[in-house]
Order: structure tokens, then sequence, then C-alpha cells
């Protein structure tokens, strides 16, 4: 209560005066002469005001005065007339009876409403305000009791939305909503789960009406459009009222029943109602004894114009296949009622199986749809007519489809799904016949929109809404939507989907990547397939094998490839003949990286005669042998017979022959590279060499066969000839990253460091993110002594390295000319390490490490096999990295990077960091005899000769052909004045392993001089002068070659 009604509070505590009801009569009386004195005195347009206001309130109590008034009226009397004579002034008062008669027409309207209904209730018991709510106390302190939650159950409309609770005043829980009664037909003896569509009457208070709160005795409007009801003219009752009888809010359900009009029984009365509800029970039923004696008893009724017993006849006809007296039953029917649906969709079926397309169509066209247009529709009592008319669609766009008239077709398959949904609340009650309709207008419309419009997403979605339905397909039919809906989302549409997202980098700065992002349809596909293939009988038939090719295609989609393989495992047991599906099979193993099983199919393919002329197989087999396993003689072996057959069978197809060459001649260049001898070397040289020429004239516009041929000229050290075709290489291919790279190295072998320097610049502009192309560029800036700008170029080829499996292509670095070339910094060199390597000598420190700590730093913690091997530091980029995880090839570029790195910081004696990344190298590869090699150096500089000497010896141990720990083991020889045995480890060297290090022969030019032999040392030196020419700064064996 608001806190200025006192007096109603005080009203409520004590009441009222005794005589305060007397005072209100008494104003009242007095309130007329009041009026009237100030009616009198008024003037002007208050006046007017007031005498239209006083028209009115005369008007309205006129009109109450006539229609309360009573008026006698006379009527003649049903009493027969007495004998005997009447006096004259008693005649007009004989025979005549008055009566009373009331002439109010509100009365009367109300009498004649309440006569045409039968009300199962008429009276009710009254519910308190109490009963009906429940106070709830709001507020900070609960005080306020403005707010009411009803406690009977009420009904809401679809789009209700509540108040704001601020605001709202009667609150109707949730679960006491309801949207659904069980309505009980007083004819037709049966009860219906029906939609309820509004509350029309409550009978305790209007308000409880407004709130829809529903009682006993209320009288709501539910949805009979589904029990055929009509009016006089023949339209479907949608809307019809009920009374509820019993208390739902006790009971949990709602209990109505329909109030039927007086009127619409007296045009059907009950007991046709009645019959006809049989007659259609046991047509339903096909009980055809049963129908005749209900006929009989139908025609007793004389109903004009009804073509039911011609209908009876016909299906009686139809279900005995006699399609002639059918179809003379059904003309008679047509005749009687030319618009009836079952008797058109009786005639279309008929035609329809005789192929008469045009006749049947005639019929057909006729069919209309009973929920489009419900005024013309005719009635519809049961689901035995509206599963006919489905079918009449659907049969009406099977010949639509016959004559190629696609867009009726789709009106009549969507006219069965508009139908459907709109009749059958419970889909579980349609029939098999229907069911069948109903998948295949959704087939149909799938198939035309897809075909015949393009529009995939609109078939999916029709699949996707008839696999949702509940009306439990059939096997067959589920697997033919599967089949269908996964075949048009791995086939139609586009999942390689490729989206820019901005990643933070170990550098801290936001950089813009392309990730591959799948998409649903690929995974939905998947999905499809795998239920297919789990309701299929198992084992699968070859016709049902189809299966494991859709799979395949989906996981191609999904760059999955060993489920692939095992998919064509699976389809080779049923089809084992099929020479297409081993080669799958291998080419699976191929993708998903199994080389040895794919080796091993192949094999055995080419072992089967009718494979063993296949070219493509070979090369492929060559090409796991060369580039995967390392059998380089069986790879060799295989190319030589594809080149073989090639010139048998295709001697003119130069493309094929060139390849083949190609292949021979890479497999012979890494046989060289592997060979322990150099005499073998040798020869495997020049056999590379014959093949790759022979590849290139074949295809001189191949730029692989001339980047390939450049590159064993590079390997042999003819320079002059390896540029020629290394540029004949970019000419046919100007993005070639491995092509720049060659040229770069070859342009530093001549010396030529500012020219090699613009020829990395302008590789890396087109390929940012290549390792190879940035460790050659840092070489370059070492050897122009520009060593900050060569820190950070590491710098950037770790970040890229990091990111290798991320990204696709960044943009030009252009932080490379931030820093001036050629320019010593004042203070030393400034480390770039500071990205993740982080020492006691570059935290507080200069970068620039001290002999003295340097010394100090690797006694206190000895570089040691423990140590370097199996030690863990916390600020390193491979901590948590495993060998057996990484993938070799990223693993090599890794340790190839930090040993760079190492040999960068050695040169600038920044021996911490070099430590640092000497580290993560033996973490990653700790028997490397690289990483040995590099662990000496470093410890050599340090002047710990001993521990480097057992460095460089276990890595001789791993690797006898390292010529690098070889002659630093030599140097230490000759250091100590052991003169022969220096010059026999460097003989040994040059002339079995690397005739071609210039540093070797250097070395042994320096023995033979302290020797005394003047003479040989000349010669050595010579040698070392020439080979020093063309020796590039990065060794060649670092290329990668493999096969195209």
């Amino acid at each position: 209560m608001a806190q200025g009604d006192y007096i109603e509070l005080h009203q409520k505590r004590h009441g009222r005066r005794l005589d305060h009801y007397e005072k209100i009569r008494k104003k009242k009386a007095r309130s007329v002469h009041k009026n009237s004195a100030i009616a009198q005195k008024v003037y002007g347009l208050k006046a007017k005001l007031l005498n239209k206001k006083r028209y009115a309130e005369k008007a309205e109590m006129k009109k109450n005065i006539l229609m309360h008034q009573e008026r006698t009226n006379k009527k003649a009397s049903d009493e027969q007339v007495k004998e005997g004579a009447v006096p004259a002034y008693l005649l007009d008062r004989e025979g005549v009876s008055r009566a009373k008669v009331l002439s109010n027409m509100v009365k009367q309207k109300r009498k004649e409403k309440a006569g045409r209904w039968d009300v199962p209730l008429p009276k009710v018991r009254a519910i308190s305000e109490n009963e009906m709510f429940k106070v709830i106390k709001t507020g900070k302190r609960q005080k306020k009791a403005w707010k009411r939650m009803v406690t009977k159950v009420t009904f809401v409309g679809e789009g209700f939305t509540r108040k704001p609770p601020k605001y709202e005043r009667f609150i109707r829980p949730t679960g006491l909503r309801f949207k659904k009664a069980h309505v009980t037909h007083p004819e037709l003896k049966s009860t219906f789960y029906l939609d309820i569509l509004s509350v029309k009457k409550n009978p305790q208070s209007p308000t409880y009406t407004q709130l829809g709160v529903i009682t006993k005795g209320t009288i709501i409007e539910v949805n009979v459009s589904d029990l055929g009801l009509v009016t006089q003219t023949g339209k479907v009752v949608w809307g019809k009222l009920a009374q509820v009888t019993n208390n739902p809010e006790n009971e949990g359900c709602i209990n109505a029943v329909l109030l039927i009009s007086k009127r619409m029984t007296s045009l059907r009365n009950k007991k046709q109602v009645n019959l006809e509800f049989e007659i259609e029970k046991a047509r339903a039923e096909k009980n055809w004894d049963s129908l005749s004696h209900l006929l009989k008893k139908y025609n007793k009724l004389n109903i004009p114009d009804s073509p039911l017993e011609s209908l009876i006849h016909a299906e009686k006809y139809l279900s005995e296949n006699d399609y002639a007296n059918a179809t003379v039953s059904l003309n008679k029917a047509l005749t009687i009622s030319p618009n009836n649906q079952e008797v058109l969709a009786y005639l279309g079926i008929i035609e329809k199986d005789k192929n008469d397309i045009n006749r049947a169509l005639g019929f057909f066209g006729k069919l209309i749809n009973p929920f489009s247009n419900p005024s013309q529709s005719e009635i519809i009592l049961n689901n035995r007519k509206i599963n006919l008319i489905i079918r009449g669609f659907t049969e009406r766009g099977k010949c639509y489809d016959a004559l190629g008239n696609i867009p009726e077709a789709l009106n009549s398959y969507l006219t069965v799904l508009d139908m459907y949904p709109r009749y059958y609340k419970n889909q579980r009650l349609i029939d098999q016949p229907t069911k069948q309709c109903i998948e295949e207008g959704f087939l149909r419309i799938a198939s035309i929109q897809h075909q015949n419009q393009g529009n995939t997403q609109a078939s999916i979605k029709h699949l996707r809404q008839c696999l949702s339905i509940q009306f439990g397909h059939s096997l067959q039919t589920y697997k033919q939507l599967l089949v269908s809906l996964g075949r048009l989302q791995s086939r139609y549409i586009s999942s390689s989907v490729y989206q820019p997202l901005l990643i933070d980098n170990s550098a801290n700065q936001m950089v813009k990547q392309q990730f591959y992002i799948p998409q649903d349809e690929v995974e939905e596909s998947i999905l499809c397939f795998q239920n297919v293939e789990h309701i299929l009988q198992s084992p699968l038939s070859q016709d049902d094998s189809f299966i494991y090719d859709d799979l395949c295609m989906v996981y191609t989609r999904r760059a999955q490839f060993y489920p692939i393989a095992e998919l064509y495992e699976k389809s080779i047991a049923h089809d084992s003949m099929s020479s297409h599906k081993w080669v799958q099979l291998a080419l699976s193993l191929y993708c998903s990286a199994k080389y040895k099983r794919s080796l091993f199919i192949l094999e055995e393919c080419l072992a089967n005669h009718q494979m063993e002329n296949s070219i493509n197989l070979r090369l492929l087999a060559s090409k796991i042998c060369v580039n995967h396993l390392n059998l380089l003689t069986k790879g060799i072996t295989f190319a030589k017979q594809a080149f073989d057959l090639i010139e048998n069978q295709e001697p003119e197809n130069t493309l094929l022959l060139s390849k083949a060459s190609l292949s021979i001649g890479i497999g012979y260049g890494k046989k060289a590279w592997d060979s322990k001898s150099y005499n073998e070397k040798q020869h495997n040289q020049e056999l590379s060499l014959k093949h790759l020429k022979k590849a290139y004239d074949l295809d001189p516009k191949d730029y692989r066969n001339a980047y390939h041929l450049a590159l064993i000229y590079a390997d042999i050290r003819d320079t002059p000839l390896a540029l020629k075709y290394t540029q004949i290489a970019l000419k046919w291919n100007p993005n070639d990253t491995a092509s720049w790279y060659l040229l770069s190295l070859l342009l530093s072998s001549n010396k030529n460091y500012e020219l090699a320097y613009r020829t990395c610049k302008h590789g890396l502009c087109q390929s940012p993110n290549n390792v190879e192309l940035l460790l050659i560029k840092a070489k370059i800036e070492l050897a122009l002594d520009d060593a900050a700008q060569a820190l950070v170029t590491y710098k950037s080829a770790f970040t890229h390295l990091q990111n290798e499996t991320l990204t696709s292509c960044e943009d030009a670095l252009d932080e490379y000319d931030v820093l001036v070339r050629n320019k010593q910094a004042s203070n030393g060199p400034s480390s770039v390490v500071s990205f993740d390597i982080k020492s006691s000598a570059t935290e507080n420190k200069s970068h620039k490490s001290t002999l003295t700590d340097a010394i100090s730093e690797l006694e206190d913690s000895p570089l040691t096999v423990n140590t370097i091997g199996g030690g863990q530091t916390k600020d390193n980029l491979g901590r948590g990295e495993s060998s057996n995880t990484l993938n070799q090839k990223e693993i090599s570029r890794k340790i190839h990077l930090w040993l760079s790195l190492s040999e960068a910081f050695i040169q600038q004696c920044m021996l911490k960091d070099a430590y640092q990344c000497l580290v993560q190298a033996s973490l990653l590869e700790p028997n490397s005899p690289d990483v040995y090699y590099y662990q000496g150096y470093l410890l050599e500089t340090q002047d710990i000769n001993s521990s480097a000497i057992q460095y460089y010896q276990k890595a001789l141990t791993l690797d006898a052909s390292h010529t690098k720990s070889a002659i630093r083991l030599a140097t230490f020889h000759f250091r100590e004045g052991n003169l022969l045995l220096a010059e026999n480890n460097l003989t040994t060297i040059l002339r079995t392993f690397d005739p071609t290090s210039h540093v070797g022969w250097f070395q042994l030019g320096l023995v033979l001089k302290d020797k005394g032999e003047i003479e040989r040392s000349s010669d050595c030196f010579k040698r070392a002068i020439e080979l020093d020419k063309t020796s590039p700064l990065i060794s060649y064996n670092t290329i990668s070659r493999y096969i195209p």
C-alpha cells in the first residue's frame, strides 16, 4: 500500500462510520439539485459541454428504460371453446392468453446464444482469490506485496514474452503452462490430443480469462483441423470451443469436451456420423463384407450426390487388380462428384500404371493441396484420404519428371513435403507406403535442385531434413539418403579454406599467417559414409564396395592418407584382382610416409603380368628408393627399366625419356656423395653427368634438368658450366628457390660476395622464409665483415624455422636494410640472440666474452657427453623436443642452423652464446659428428686441446670420412711435431675421402714445408689456391637432391 493511503488503512483497521452509507444516499439524492443549479448558472463553452454530456446521459437512460419495460402480448389460446352462450363483453377475453414478454434485446441474444451450445458443466464452484493467487513479497525488506503468482494452469501464446520482473504483476510459472489438451468429441466418442489456440472464457472472472487461467469449466478454443469438422458451406473448421471438465492443476493434464453446435448437429445427425465413422474404419481395414452391410444402411439415409458407394466398389476392384471394373466405378463416381479428390487420385494412379502419362496428368492436375486454401478443399476425415492425396501428388511429380517438366515436378514434390507435417503431428503414425512417397519426394527434390538448378546447399538442406524425420526409414532408403548427402558434401562443396590469422611469434610481433581451417561438410560426409559402412552387411558384397571409394575421397579432402590405405585394404579384400586398387593402395601408403610398404606393393604390382610394363609405377618406385629409402642401386635399376620400356613403347615421348634419365642421373649423383672412396665418387659423378646431359638434351626447357646438371657441375668444381646451366634453369623458372640458392653458392665460390649478396636478396624477395637462402646470406655477411647483420639474419632464420609448419609465405624482409653494412660497432659486436638464448654473459655484461671468463665457465661446466647430450636448459628453443617426435628433415635443418650460428659466435669471440647453440644442437642429435666437431673446435679456441682432441676423435669414430675433424687432428699432430702422423692423416683424407678440400691441401703443404720437401709443399699450396677459388661458403652437399 502506498504511503499516502492512510485513509484506506484506517478504514481497514477500524471500519466505517455507522451512518456512512446513509450520508452517501443523501448526497446522491441532493446531487440532482446541485447539478440543476449548476446547469442554470453555467454559460458559454462550459454550457455547451455540459449540455452535450447531459444529452448523452439522457439517451442512455431512455434506452435502458425501453429495454427493461414490459408490455402485454396477446395470442390465441389453444384450449377448446366451451359450450354455452357467452356475453358480448366477454367475447374478446376468451380464446386469448396473455403473457408478459420482455423486449430486452440483449437478454434475447443471450438466450439464443445460450441455446446454441450444449455445455457439459453449466455451473462450477467459485474459487477464491487466495486459492487462485499466491502473494509474492518483494523489495529490499520483503515488505511489498503487490506481486501475485498464479497457482492454476495457464495458457500463453506462441509469441509470449514475459515482462521485466520490475513490471510483472502476475507471474505464470513455466511448469503450469499448457499448450495441448485431451479433447473428447461427444459424437465420435473419440479423444484427440489437440493444440490450444486461446482461452475464451473463465467463469471465475474476466481477469482470469485475460491471464489465460484454465480451471474447471473454462471455455477454451482448440485446433480441430485434424478432426475434419465442416460448416454448412463445406468449409473446414479450424478452431472450435471446448469446456474443461477436470482440475488441470491437480491431474497434470487438461481434459475437455468439444462443444457441438445444435445447428451443425441438425445438419449431420448422429446416425449419419456414426455410420460414416464405421464405414471409414472398415475401408481402412479393407473389410469388404462389413462394407457391403454398412452400404445398405447408408443407402437408406437417402443422401443425395454421394459417390461413396462407387468409391468403395472401385477400391475393392483395385485390391483385386481389376483395373477395368475399377475404372468404370471411378468414372461413375466422377460423374456424381467431378472434384472429388479421392476419385481423381485413383483415376490418375490407374492411368499412370497404364503408362498413359498425359491422361494421368489430366486427373492429377485437378488435385489441390487441402492445406493451402482450406475454403476450397474437400473434407478430410482420416489418414487414409490424406495418404491417398500424398501418393497422388508423388505420382504427379513422377509424370512430370518423365515428360521433362522439371518446375511442375518440383512443385508436386514440394506439395507433398508441405502436406505431411501439417496433418501428422505424430510422424510415427505415417504408414509405410506414405513414408516411401515422402522419402522419394525428398530425394527427387534434392536431385532436381542439385542437377537442374545447381543449388547444392538447398539439396543438402532437404536431405538433412529427411534424415531428421522420426518415422523410421528403411535400410535401403537410409543408405541412399546418407550416400547422397555424403557425395554432395564431399564432391561439390569446397572445404579447402585458408583463413588469415594473427599469431604471436617469438619476437613478440603479430605475424599474419594463412592456416588451413577444415569445414564441417567434410566431417559430416565422413559420418555419412561411416554409417553406410556400418549398416551394410558384413562382409560387404562387391556391389557395396563403392562406399570405400567415397570414403577415400573424403579422407583425401582431409589429407589423411593412412585411413585411405586401410580402406583400400578392405576394398581389396572384396576385389583382389583390381589392379587399380592395388596402385591406389601404394599411392596412399606413399602419401602417408609408409615408404617400405608402398615399395613392396609396387614391386608386387610390377611382378603381375598385367602391370609389368607400367612405366609410371617404375618411376614411382625409383622415386621412393632414391628420395626416401636411400636404396640408390634399386632406384637406379627401376629408372633404367622405365627408360628401356619408354624406348620400346613410346620412343617419341621425349618428356618421359627425359624424366627417366633425370631419375637415373639424380640416383648416381646421390650415390656419388655416399661413396667412401674418391674413385668410386668420381665414377658415379661421371655416370650422373652422362644421364643428366641426356635428360637435358631430350627436354631442354625443363628447368629441373638444367638445375641438376648445374648441381653436378658444381660438385666437380666446373663453376662456369654450373653458372651457365643455373642461369638456364632460372630462365625457365625464375621462382625456383633452389636455383637462386645454388647461384648464390656458385658466386660465393668465385669470391664475388657482393653479387652473391644481391642474388641472395633477390631470392629472398621471392621466398622470404627459405632457410637455405637465409643461411648463405648470413655466411656472405660474415665474409663481408658484417657480423651484426649476420646475427640478425640467423635470428630470422630461426623464426621462420619455428613457424615452418604453420606459415606459407610472409612479406619481404625489409629489416635487413636497417643496419648499415660493413660498419663495426665501437664497443664490439652486439648479440642478437636475446630472442631465447640468455647466458650470464648476455644478460648484464657486454656480449663479447673474454678468454678468462670463457675458460672459467667451461671449467665449471665441462662439455662432456652427459652435460651436452642429456642436459636441459630452461631458456632454449628446443626444450621439450625429442628426436623421436620431430621430422628428421626438420631436425637436420635445426642442427645446421645451430651449428652455423655457433660458428658465427666463435668467429666473433662470443663463446658463451656459441656454447648455448651447441647445447641446442646436442639436444636434437647427441651423436652427430658435426656437433662433436664444433664442440672440439670451441674447446680448441679456448686452448683446451686435450678435450678438443677427444671430441674430434669421437666425430671420426662416428664418421671416418669427416674431413674437418681429421684435418683438425692432423693440425694438432703438426703442432706437436709429429709430422709423419700428420702427413699420413692428411694424405689419407685427401686421397680417399675429399680431394677437393683446400684447407686439407694447405695443411699438408705446411707439413711438407717443415719436413723440407719444398717442391711437394709448393704443389700442395698451388692445389689449395686452385680449390679455394671454387670453394663455396657452404658445401654443395647441403643442397638436397631428390627426384621431382
